[in-house]
């Protein structure tokens, strides 16, 4: 089948399914006119001028109740009723019986219009036909409890069916939120891991292009320094933008291994060798921590020895991590700086506020300000050493 066939194909489908129910109720107004009218031009007998007089309206605004029977079942019930009664047109009421346990969910309107049929049927059945108990039995069963019980059943089904229908939609406008916030999360580790490492270690390498461009030996080394320094901004400009854009107000479990407390004196290393004066202390017995403390006092040391490159160059810095009972806490302090050679490095302004995060997280408190006098920048995190299972990051 080609494209623009198979087009049309849906296109006939899809217009179907949307109009499925008009088009029935249509076609059962259009078919059942005439069998109608005919059983009303016998009941009425007489000359034929009469008997369309009288016919052809009843029969016509039963066609147009039955076109809306969805809608309007009481209505149609009523005329189909109306019908019955003049016409002995008895498959009307079957019908309009069918229809209204259907498309109705009103169970004691249900009662009501089964009790009315039933009774006109008692009573039609002892005037005209006189039948024996058994035989108004069958017929109270197959004229006026057939169509209750079946339009029960199909109205039930119904009802299952939108319901799951209406569940598994659900279901699947769930699953498109967790897929969503799964994004969100990951994004936002992304967007974290990036200013924790790629942030440190560009601006690292900025620091050492810049003294590498004071202390040239010649003018080419200077010239290449001072590229190295200049691209380096530039990508920490850029990384800022992504970082915006990737970060969220969500945390999402990190998904490769992340760095720990006896990582910071490799990280103490590393500022040093770029040119910062770090002078690090452990104070107080190590302890076992959980992996979030641990994670958590590392990037508390990395976001303190960047600020400090970024704001205070040529500063002295100093980096504590003390072990007190059930906890530790991890101070960078630097002091006043020194004279600046270079334009101060970009800066996301979301460091500190990822780190309170991290710190509440699992238990702890973190503060940042200027030391006693203004001499300096105190970065201090205190954080407990166990967690509860389920405050653990790992």
């Amino acid at each position: 089948m080609e494209g623009a066939d198979r087009y049309r194909v849906v296109r006939w489908v899809r217009w179907w399914w949307l109009r499925r129910h008009t088009v029935v109720d249509l076609a059962i107004a259009v078919v059942a006119w005439p069998p109608s009218l005919g059983l009303a031009v016998t009941a009425f007998g007489g000359g034929l001028p009469v008997t369309l007089l009288l016919s052809v309206p009843l029969v016509t605004g039963l066609s147009v109740a039955a076109y809306f029977r969805r809608s309007h079942p009481v209505v149609f019930f009523a005329v189909a009723m109306l019908a019955a009664v003049t016409t002995a047109n008895v498959p009307a009421v079957m019908f309009a019986l069918y229809t209204y346990p259907a498309w109705r969910p009103d169970r004691a309107t249900l009662a009501v219009l089964t009790a009315v049929a039933g009774i006109a049927a008692v009573s039609v059945d002892a005037w005209y036909v006189a039948n024996t108990p058994a035989a108004l039995v069958i017929r109270l069963v197959m004229f006026v409890l057939s169509p209750v019980l079946l339009g029960l059943w199909i109205g039930t089904r119904r009802q299952l069916v939108d319901n799951l229908r209406e569940r598994a939609e659900r279901l699947e406008r769930e699953q498109h939120l967790q897929a969503e916030r799964a994004i969100v999360s990951e994004r936002t580790r992304i967007a974290r891991e990036m200013h924790d490492v790629v942030a440190h270690r560009v601006s690292l390498m900025v620091l050492h292009a810049g003294g590498l461009e004071v202390s040239a030996p010649d003018g080419r080394t200077a010239e290449t320094a001072a590229l190295i320094r200049t691209t380096g901004r530039e990508a920490l400009t850029e990384l800022r933008h992504i970082l915006g854009v990737l970060r969220a107000d969500a945390d999402g479990p990190p998904l490769a291994p992340q760095p720990t407390i006896a990582d910071v004196a490799r990280l103490v290393e590393a500022s040093r060798q770029a040119g910062v004066d770090v002078a690090y202390e452990v104070r107080g017995e190590p302890g076992a921590a959980a992996d979030a403390v641990e994670r958590t006092a590392y990037r508390v040391v990395q976001e303190g020895l960047t600020n400090a490159a970024k704001h205070a160059p040529g500063a002295a810095v100093r980096v504590t991590v003390a072990y007190r009972a059930g906890a530790v806490a991890v101070t960078v302090a630097n002091g006043p700086p020194g004279p600046r050679t270079a334009p101060p490095l970009p800066s996301g302004g979301h460091g500190l506020v990822g780190l309170r995060e991290r710190a509440a997280l699992i238990g702890g408190a973190l503060s940042a300000g200027p030391e006693p006098g203004g001499a300096g920048w105190r970065l201090t995190a205190e954080l407990p050493l166990n967690l509860p299972e389920h405050d653990s990051e790992g």
